[in-house]
């Protein structure tokens, strides 16, 4: 997929998103509470959050809450500050995830608007967000990390596979993925190092010490999985060859 592309869907991205806003305005609220949690921190309320016809918010200083099923709302998820969400199995939210003090899915999370988390964000399996995904420590998944808009961590960002944004990728340390890709509508940005597997493709890319591109340890790569097309900003090509772009329609 090229810049050009990438760009393209933003914009229709963007479009969907304030329809979809303006289309939950009105949603049912339902909450969970201190009384919904018992003492070894597991979920024991009678809304049934495996089918939330509506938005769920959840109390702040709640500790960590275990859930035993899969997390699917319909509407908005939240939590207040001091409340860390972990589910068993995926966690969904149709028009967002605003989550204060962190999340853990065994399995998936999945949001059709933005997510945002001030603590950390983990899935056992892929992170994705039709919107911007936004956390204030780590992004780490089992696989893809995907968002329709923008990228951003405090700390690291990692993903085994694939992570790819419609803008851009920016995170406070380093942005790794062993066995694929990393690519960006505009820029990728890291203050340490920035490893691929395979390509690294932006409009341009900055990091405080090095690159890596093409470092997949299960196979030998094609001489194009170990490009990086993008102008470099700010920092060292390690491994992987340099290609800087003449114009948009290169990349």
């Amino acid at each position: 997929m090229t810049i050009r592309m990438l760009t393209m869907q933003r914009n229709a991205i963007s479009v969907k998103s304030v329809e979809r806003r303006r289309s939950y305005s009105m949603s049912q609220i339902f909450k969970i509470k201190k009384s919904d949690v018992s003492e070894n921190e597991k979920y024991i309320g009678h809304l049934d959050v495996s089918n939330i016809q509506g938005d769920l918010e959840i109390d702040g200083d709640l500790g960590v809450i275990w859930f035993e099923k899969d997390i699917i709302v319909h509407g908005k998820l939240t939590s207040k500050r001091g409340t860390k969400i972990k589910a068993w199995g995926h966690i969904r939210a149709e028009n967002g995830i605003d989550v204060s003090g962190g999340m853990n899915a065994e399995l998936s999370i999945q949001s059709g608007l933005d997510i945002q988390s001030k603590n950390a964000l983990i899935a056992g399996q892929s992170i994705s967000a039709t919107g911007f995904i936004k956390v204030g420590m780590f992004i780490e998944a089992g696989g893809d990390i995907v968002s329709g808009s923008y990228i951003e961590a405090g700390t690291f960002i990692f993903s085994p596979s694939n992570i790819i944004a419609s803008s851009h990728i920016k995170s406070g340390s380093r942005i790794q993925t062993p066995l694929g890709k990393i690519q960006a509508g505009t820029f990728i940005e890291a203050e340490w190092n920035i490893e691929a597997g395979k390509i690294i493709v932006a409009q341009s890319v900055s990091t405080g010490t090095r690159i890596f591109a093409g470092m997949c340890f299960h196979m030998i790569p094609k001489p194009e999985d170990m490009e990086i097309r993008a102008k470099l900003i700010k920092g060292v090509v390690a491994y992987g060859t340099l290609v800087e772009p003449k114009s948009e329609d290169n990349i």
